[in-house]
């Protein structure tokens, strides 16, 4: 392991560097990049692999704009780990934060038995949760309940080491509720009505009512989703029956769908596509030099 900063001296000269820079006095402009630990494995020769990974402190400057969603498969495929520390961080935390950005940059896989252990070490409260929720026999089987959700990195680094530990919390809540929806018995609520689960829960903030955290559905409500989607039901029927109309009468797919965007569905009985237009037959035009070249036979020496 070896723990390095650079020093550099900044004029107008240095070139653009995407790494974080701390200015070390105010009267030269000497400034020292953000550390970078390296870990290699010396037993053998040359060095099969090694790993380096930027460390973040507290209050660093946010340097990404782009959501994450989108920027983060680039970077756990392309660019360098980043390590985020805070006064709270303990020693087993960082050692998590090091082995999953191990496993996010490719350097371990998913039979990595040190992935579970970690996690139990260092967020054992989330562990606990999962445990006393789900009857698991032992924290490592909860560790690795609350690892499927780890697998793949939904929180931002720049934004520092408590926005990873929020993030554990929550995949802990999801890890235990995923377990409820497993375990229960009957049908659900969306599958009594045929809907996705997500769907279920928009319909609920149109016509259910919340009471702190859970949300409350009476008969009322109940009848009222059941009468939306019944209505919605007859609607897509009505529009799948206008276009297979349309498209019986010439109107192609897109125009077809076009044409209901714009005109009320009723008027579509009597609907027509419009005639195409067609362009007189003309001889096809001669290229210029094929007409130079005729032109200057043609006239006289």
């Amino acid at each position: 392991m070896q723990l390095s900063r650079e020093l550099l001296v900044v004029t107008r000269r240095t070139p653009h560097d995407h790494r974080v820079v701390v200015p070390l006095d105010d009267r030269i402009p000497l400034v020292a990049t953000e550390p970078v630990l390296i870990l290699a494995r010396l037993t053998a020769h040359p060095i099969d692999r090694a790993f380096s990974v930027r460390i973040w402190a507290s209050g660093t400057p946010a340097a990404a704009a782009a959501p994450w969603r989108i920027a983060a498969a680039p970077i756990h495929r392309y660019g360098i780990p980043i390590l985020t520390l805070d006064d709270a961080s303990t020693n087993e935390e960082i050692a998590c934060q090091m082995v999953l950005l191990a496993y996010w940059h490719g350097y371990l896989g998913r039979d990595e038995p040190a992935l579970a252990d970690v996690i139990a070490a260092a967020y054992p409260r989330a562990v606990a949760r999962v445990r006393a929720a789900t009857d698991v026999p032992d924290n490592g089987a909860a560790a690795a309940l609350l690892l499927v959700g780890l697998f793949r990195p939904g929180f931002d680094p720049v934004r520092g080491a408590h926005n990873a530990r929020k993030y554990v919390s929550r995949q802990a809540t999801i890890a235990v509720l995923e377990h409820r929806k497993a375990t229960r018995v009957g049908l659900r609520p969306w599958e009594h009505l045929g809907v996705s689960e997500r769907y279920y829960y928009k319909l609920l903030h149109r016509f259910g009512r919340r009471e702190g955290r859970r949300w409350h559905v009476n008969d009322d409500a109940r009848r009222a989703i059941e009468a939306y989607l019944r209505a919605s039901k007859k609607r897509r029927d009505v529009h799948t029956a206008a276009m297979s109309l349309l498209q019986q009468r010439g109107f192609r797919h897109n125009a077809a769908r076009k044409w209901l965007q714009r005109h009320p569905i009723q008027y579509a009985v009597d609907a027509r596509p419009r005639e195409g237009r067609t362009r007189p037959i003309t001889a096809p035009r001669r290229p210029a030099a094929d007409r130079h070249a005729r032109s200057a036979s043609a006239s006289p020496s």
